[in-house]
């Protein structure tokens, strides 16, 4: 069939992989009477695809500067390739992490105490809705916020206390506050 496809030589395919260069292929019956130029699609040193071209009747070659555009478009269809390939893969992990993060949210939920984490600045980098609901605060609201503006004094006094311990420390650590509300 007209534009079906060519089962090429494997040892030409692997070839032309190996060496990042291009080979012509004489016409043959095989190859419904034409010759074809195979081309490694390159992405830096990288072949992620092959292009193959089939010559029209009667040509058994391409000239210098008609090689040289096709190879630059092959450099261009590389780098669309690999850049799909590559976000591809980026949305996958994306996807994955919400998946997880969802997961550690449901679980954070779950748990009958108040959890506080800060982050190395001393901003509210995780809370869960018992914390809120324990100082009296939106726990959404304090999410990114200095703790230093967002609590008590009694309490700033507390976490001032832990946070100096875990940087002497140099490690992070849990503790278990009591406070009256």
């Amino acid at each position: 069939e007209e534009g079906g496809l060519i089962a090429l030589p494997l040892d030409v395919v692997d070839w032309v992989c190996r060496e990042r260069r291009h080979s012509m292929l004489p016409a043959t019956p095989a190859m419904e009477g034409r010759a074809v130029a195979l081309l490694p699609l390159l992405a830096g040193q990288e072949v992620v695809g092959l292009l193959e071209l089939r010559l029209p009747e009667g040509e058994e070659s391409l000239s210098q500067k008609l090689l040289a555009e096709i190879q630059s478009v092959c450099g261009q269809a590389a780098a669309a390739l690999l850049n799909a390939t590559l976000r591809s893969r980026l949305e996958a992990e994306r996807q994955a992490l919400e998946r997880t993060g969802a997961f550690l949210n449901d679980i954070l939920e779950s748990v009958n105490h108040g959890i506080l984490a800060l982050d190395p600045e001393g901003r509210v980098s995780l809370v869960n809705q018992n914390a809120g609901a324990m100082l009296q605060v939106d726990a959404g609201a304090l999410k990114g916020r200095p703790y230093r503006e967002v609590f008590p004094e009694d309490l700033v006094m507390l976490l001032d206390s832990l946070v100096e311990q875990v940087r002497a420390q140099g490690f992070a650590m849990d503790q278990q506050l009591s406070r009256k509300v």
